[in-house]
């Protein structure tokens, strides 16, 4: 059988245990059912409290007087007795206990320890905690919304002010935050009603919300943030507007709105100069080509392709258009492999592009900017109309305008998805079969093949000796005869060319002498002039 005493116990527990702190225990005769009673519970204060400031520890052992009307009260603290004192006060027959100032000292552990006339006494102990004062550690209101602490509304609006703080908790305490009218606190309802927010920097902002203002509604709002290490609060005062008198605006408000407006127009202006900088930049021009009077030099043929591209785009160039060709066999000209040192830039680019039967512009925005990359596509570009044939192949690298020049012109989308699974077999249709030009320009002419001169015509006997005017005409002779001039034309434009090669050739050797005894910065500093450039390009 479960004694009766236990059974009580468990009853009285919960009615024995203070207000706003954790369980302690109960001590003494009260736990027999004999001798005192607390009635009600004992309260402790919230721990920890703050030492410093008008923080205070208030302790309250209530005796039930009807079951103890006679009692003495004992308070004890770490095991010794509590004597009033100018920081410990006694107050209700020694049932309150209040210090204060508070001291870093005044933690530990309090016991209140009743006692009737028949000596039977019945104990409460709990622990307080008490931490050093740190101002730091007090919260502060950094911002209001509106800055200038004044608010102007109609009547009816609905509106928002707000208070934004550090909470100033050293993670111990809680932090307060209230909105007062007028001096008075407000509650949270529907016509006031406030918002937390938590800022990432871990800032707290108290929003309040008044809906419907009305004329009582004006006045001063303070909202206010404390804890046991301090309090801040600010202050804003509302108010109606009245029609007719304008609003008017402070210094500082003038201030702000002009120092706005004129970075605003800054920055717009320095927007639009970048945009037509760049429009500039990738908007090509170069003055027409007449076909009649542009001279084609004379080359022979070397390469499959020549890449022209912009150095920014290298990487992909080199590891992946670059090995691609190499891989489908073609004989390819870039700068990195072919361009003779020493040579002018623009030299190095006219011999590529016409020692090659296509040229590949990998079109970007890059490539756009680049003034050499401008220059490269209108070499290619004049070779494709002075030859008439289609020699150009453009990729498009990237999200880049296709300038207008080039707007009839088909390319390959590097950027589509969906052709990317068969950009490289339209390339290589592109591009044609390689070409093996090394065997072909070693190779003799036949004789059979060599053009043939007017005194070795073969002449009929049967129609000898016939007066030049009698001899018969034949529309097939005809033909002959101007198949035979057009090849002789030909013969002469390609031992002109030959001679244009020889005369290149010599000038890169002479080139190539000279820029043996170069070091790397002599080398770097050779580039083409603006009126050499203008020069080849007309």
């Amino acid at each position: 059988m479960v004694p009766l005493t236990l059974v009580i116990s468990l009853v009285c527990l919960p009615y024995l245990t203070p207000v706003g702190s954790s369980y302690s225990p109960i001590s003494g005769d009260c736990l027999r059912s004999k001798g005192p009673r607390f009635s009600p519970s004992p309260r402790w204060p919230d721990s920890p409290a703050t030492a410093g400031g008008s923080s205070q520890l208030v302790f309250t052992c209530t005796v039930n007087t009807t079951l103890t009307p006679s009692f003495n009260v004992t308070w004890i603290k770490d095991g010794e007795v509590i004597k009033p004192s100018d920081r410990a006060l006694f107050e209700m027959d020694d049932q309150v206990l209040k210090i204060w100032p508070l001291m870093d000292t005044d933690g530990g552990n309090y016991t209140c320890t009743i006692t009737d006339n028949e000596g039977l006494t019945c104990s409460y102990s709990g622990f307080e905690t008490v931490v050093p004062y740190d101002p730091e550690n007090a919260p502060v209101i950094v911002a209001t919304s509106p800055v200038n602490g004044v608010k102007v509304v109609s009547l009816g609006d609905s509106i928002q002010i707000s208070c934004t703080m550090t909470d100033g908790s050293s993670g111990m305490l809680f932090t307060q935050r209230i909105w007062t009218r007028n001096g008075s606190e407000l509650d949270d309802t529907s016509h006031y009603y406030w918002d937390s927010l938590d800022h990432p920097d871990g800032r707290k902002e108290l929003v309040l919300n008044i809906t419907n203002v009305t004329s009582e509604d004006l006045g001063e709002y303070t909202c206010v943030a404390k804890n046991n290490f301090g309090r801040d609060n600010k202050t804003i005062t509302l108010q109606q507007f009245q029609p007719g008198t304008g609003f008017k605006l402070t210094t500082w408000q003038i201030a702000v709105i002009a120092v706005g407006g004129f970075v605003t127009i800054a920055m717009a202006t320095v927007a639009i100069v970048i945009i037509r900088i760049r429009r500039k930049k990738e908007h090509i021009e170069w003055p027409p080509l007449d076909p009649e009077k542009y001279d084609v030099p004379g080359y022979q043929l070397e390469y499959d392709v020549f890449i022209s591209y912009s150095s920014e785009d290298e990487d992909w160039v080199k590891n992946k258009l670059f090995k691609e060709l190499l891989s489908m066999g073609y004989n390819i000209n870039i700068d990195f492999k072919d361009f003779v040192p020493g040579m002018a830039i623009a030299e190095n680019v006219m011999d590529s592009i016409y020692k090659s039967r296509k040229t590949i512009v990998l079109m970007s925005k890059n490539f756009l900017r680049s003034m050499w990359g401008q220059f490269e596509l209108q070499q290619a570009h004049n070779k494709a109309i002075a030859q008439r044939k289609d020699v150009l192949i453009l990729i498009k690298y990237d999200k880049c305008k296709v300038p207008g020049k080039l707007m009839g012109k088909t390319f390959l989308d590097w950027t589509d998805e969906t052709i990317q699974p068969h950009f490289w077999q339209r390339l290589k249709d592109a591009i044609g079969d390689p070409v093996n030009y090394a065997e072909i320009n070693q190779l003799p002419v036949a004789e059979d093949q060599l053009p043939v001169t007017d005194d070795q015509l073969p002449v009929v006997g049967d129609q000898l000796p016939v007066a030049g005017d009698q001899l018969p005409v034949r529309k097939q002779d005809d033909k002959n005869s101007e198949e035979n001039k057009v090849e002789k034309e030909n013969q002469n434009n390609q031992k002109k060319d030959v001679d244009n090669v020889q005369l290149r050739q010599k000038k890169k050797r002479q080139k190539m002498d000279e820029s043996e005894g170069m070091n790397e910065e002599e080398l770097e500093g050779i580039r083409i002039s603006q009126e050499e450039k203008m020069q080849l390009i007309i």
